[in-house]
């Protein structure tokens, strides 16, 4: 198969063949050897972060924590004044 062609550009027949399956689909023991070799056809799970940890990391730039402080400073000096 030439790398350049997705499997919607093939014919039926080549996509048959690039695949080694017939039209009738795998054997039994064909799925059973694809499935020794290459594992199950599952996704992989995504490790979700919290919301908290998402709403922590928007204070990592180093502008974003200047005017966190710059605020602080600013709520202060009103105060003392």
């Amino acid at each position: 198969m030439d790398k350049n062609l997705e499997y919607y550009q093939l014919s039926i027949n080549q996509t048959l063949d690039n695949l080694k399956t017939t039209t009738d689909g795998l054997s039994q023991k064909e799925a059973s050897q694809r499935l020794a070799i290459y594992g199950k056809n599952t996704l992989k799970e995504i490790h979700k972060t919290s919301k908290i940890i998402k709403f922590l990391a928007q204070f990592k730039d180093i502008l974003i924590i200047l005017l966190i402080v710059s605020m602080i400073i600013s709520i202060y000096l009103e105060d003392v004044r």
